[in-house]
C-alpha cells in the first residue's frame, strides 16, 4: 500500500479502530492481487 488507511474514507471508526469492510471495499484491487497466484511480486509485511 502506499497510503495509510483514510479516516476521511471510513477507514478509521472514530474510536481510532480499522474498519476493515471500508478498507476490504476501497482496496479490493490490492486484496485480488495479493491473493490470486503467481503474485510473486507482492510482498506482506
Amino acid at each position: 500500500m502506499t497510503a495509510p488507511p483514510d479516516i476521511d474514507a471510513g477507514e478509521i471508526t472514530d474510536k481510532g479502530y480499522l474498519n476493515q469492510r471500508a478498507i476490504l471495499t476501497a482496496r479490493a484491487a490490492l486484496v485480488e492481487r495479493l491473493y490470486e497466484a503467481g503474485g510473486a511480486d507482492v510482498v506482506a509485511v
